[in-house]
């Protein structure tokens, strides 16, 4: 596929970055430039590519971007992200349902229609929004702050992993606090510089709770986590860090 392809006769062009057989790279500059110049609507499915190589929307420029993000974003499934191009974010939906309409506090069970499609690449959503999000209604979220050991990648992925969590917080309002894990440690186990099992036995310990083991670390760390937000909250030493403020007050640095 390449730019040379496209004639007037072309109204939508729905491309990878790559050939899905082959691995073949696919010049989206070229044919986003000549996708302009047709008034070819470009649809970009990013999925085998934001995380993985450089990908710049700048330069692309395309109208309307997917990308699952459980493929090189490591994040769980249901997340994804949807990008519109300025000129298409007030067009109408193939689709009229409850999650592109604008009434957020709407359930399943108590919705009331409107008429008002949701600001922006929303209004083209075809389904449930931050289904976790949705099922559990967490009031406040608490992480833990990216950490650097031994392999910087593994950093660098799980800041990714971060950034979708936050997103999705800040969309619902929902207040986000950092902890360094060994304030984490520390606020649990008593001690900072405690090992990961001594955190999980900790955990069991003061939830009584018998199902996590070694295997699952991860999962203790995270209700180390919360464990540590509780209680610098009960003594009222948390910190609030607002990351929509934050954008707010730099906004170049939101790309």
């Amino acid at each position: 596929m390449s730019e040379k392809n496209l004639d007037r006769s072309v109204s939508i062009a729905a491309l990878p970055p790559f050939h899905w057989f082959d691995g073949c790279l696919i010049d989206l500059v070229k044919i986003g430039k000549r996708c302009r110049e047709l008034n070819i609507a470009l649809v970009v499915d990013a999925t085998q590519a934001i995380g993985a190589v450089p990908f710049h929307i700048d330069k692309i420029k395309p109208d309307f971007l997917a990308c699952s993000a459980y493929k090189w974003l490591l994040c769980p499934y249901t997340l994804a992200f949807l990008y519109v191009s300025p000129r298409y974010q007030s067009g109408t939906p193939l689709e009229y349902h409850r999650w592109n309409h604008s009434n957020p506090s709407a359930t399943i069970t108590n919705y009331t229609y409107t008429e008002k499609f949701n600001v922006g690449a929303r209004r083209y959503d075809m389904g449930q929004v931050n289904n976790l999000i949705n099922e559990y209604k967490p009031n406040e979220i608490s992480i833990e702050s990216p950490f650097y050991g031994k392999n910087v990648q593994s950093m660098l992925k799980l800041g990714r992993a971060q950034g979708v969590a936050m997103v999705a917080g800040e969309v619902n309002n929902i207040t986000i606090t950092e902890y360094a894990p060994k304030k984490i440690k520390q606020a649990v186990t008593g001690n900072g510089n405690a090992s990961k099992i001594q955190l999980n036995k900790m955990i069991q310990k003061i939830l009584n709770i018998k199902i996590l083991d070694s295997n699952k670390l991860d999962a203790s760390d995270a209700l180390g986590a919360a464990l540590c937000h509780l209680y610098q909250k009960s003594n009222n030493q948390t910190t609030k860090k607002s990351w929509k403020q934050y954008l707010i007050s730099n906004p170049d640095k939101l790309v």
